[in-house]
């Protein structure tokens, strides 16, 4: 029987291999934005930490009542992978006058960190790398 002769279906050893490496390079694109889907950047944890030490400020002047923000609080603003320190000395307490207990809190993560500072006198809260 001859090669001309013979109706099969089927893909040449060329094509499959054109086939596993185009699957080869687009697992190689779209991986790494998959791995990052679910773990949150350590600038966004340091954002949203900035921005609920805020709120508590806010909270404090407008309501007259001391507020205070502590490790536990933490739990549900920056994930349990992001290391939060500086609250050894206690709580952090955001006093009606603006002023606070003063604070640096730094987040740490596969060795990236973010440092937020709390001023004591004026209860600024910001990163430490916008001042």
């Amino acid at each position: 029987m001859s090669r001309a002769g013979r109706n099969e279906a089927g893909f040449t050893l060329i094509e499959l291999i054109v086939a596993m490496v185009l699957l080869g390079m687009l697992t190689a694109m779209v991986y790494p934005s998959i791995a990052a889907l679910g773990r949150t950047s350590i600038d966004d944890a340091a954002a949203a930490l900035v921005s609920h030490l805020r709120s508590m400020r806010h909270e404090a002047l407008t309501s007259g009542i001391p507020q205070k923000v502590g490790s536990d609080d933490l739990v549900r603003i920056v994930p349990s992978a992001i290391r939060v320190e500086g609250f050894d000395d206690g709580p952090l307490t955001l006093l009606p006058n603006g002023a606070s207990s003063g604070a640096e809190l730094v987040l740490r993560r596969d060795g990236e960190e973010r440092r937020i500072s709390v001023d004591w006198l004026t209860g600024r809260i910001g990163l430490a790398d916008d001042e």
